[in-house]
């Protein structure tokens, strides 16, 4: 038999690119294997990726509401404070002004309470080192109520200053249950530095028109009189009065001849 060279050609032609074109789909199969498996490893990745940052935002969330938490229970716990302070500050000048009525006129109407809550603020500042602003806002207050506070004067709990015209000076330290009247004040005796004004313990009454110069002590419930020049120690218990001052009680018991200071 013999066979056609032309038609034997066509057959070769014929089967080498069907060889061909298995080897382009055995080729294309691979690629794509290979892109399935690089998929998958880029899935992977993803996920890992995808849960890390999940992670890391959860804690940053939690760590967001945690600070969230103390910065609410700060403010509330502030709140409460500042409530109770003023609420203590009014009660005290029921306690202490016969002619205050209520509460609402010790709010309203009492300028030694004015002068008080805006030294508190003004010494907060001040303690922040913030300039200027501490002392304008103790010259407004002095302007409305009458009452002088220097910034830096440290003044402790149930503090009642009654009628206007008391002076403080910068380094003067007020402890508790203290009663100022009227035009007091705790001065220095020149233009010396440093702690320079007087210190004045806990439960002491200053009367009207006193006057306290230089880092002198007013010791634990002593009584000054009205019109009062001190420049010494005053010992605890002690009543004085007088210019120059003179002690006439001592713990509560009289003096029968009275002790200069």
């Amino acid at each position: 038999m013999i066979i056609n060279p032309k038609y034997n050609s066509k057959s070769l032609n014929y089967n080498n690119s069907l060889i061909i074109k298995n080897k382009n789909s055995f080729t294309s199969t691979k690629n794509l294997t290979l892109n399935s498996k690089n998929l998958q490893e880029n899935n992977n990745s993803l996920k890992i990726a995808g849960g890390i940052t999940f992670m890391t935002l959860a804690l940053g969330f939690i760590d967001v509401l945690a600070l969230k938490g103390n910065f609410i229970k700060k403010i509330t716990f502030n709140k409460i404070g500042f409530i109770k302070t003023v609420s203590n500050d009014v009660e005290n000048v029921i306690k202490n002004d016969a002619a205050t009525k209520n509460k609402l006129e010790a709010l309203l109407c009492t300028p030694g309470l004015h002068a008080l809550w805006a030294h508190r603020i003004a010494h907060k500042l001040n303690n922040l080192n913030i300039p200027v602003l501490p002392r304008l806002i103790s010259n407004i207050s002095r302007t409305i109520t009458g009452i002088e506070i220097h910034p830096g004067a440290k003044i402790g709990k149930n503090v009642f200053f009654d009628h206007t015209g008391a002076i403080v000076g910068e380094t003067a330290e007020i402890g508790n249950n203290v009663t100022i009247i009227g035009r007091v004040c705790l001065g220095a005796t020149g233009k010396e530095r440093g702690a320079r004004h007087t210190i004045v313990e806990d439960n002491v009454v200053i009367g009207m028109n006193s006057v306290m110069l230089g880092r002198i002590k007013l010791k634990k419930n002593s009584i000054i009189g009205a019109g009062s020049l001190i420049t010494k120690d005053v010992p605890e218990g002690a009543t004085v009065i007088g210019n120059p001052a003179f002690i006439i009680r001592l713990n509560e018991k009289k003096i029968e001849k009275p002790i200069k200071l």
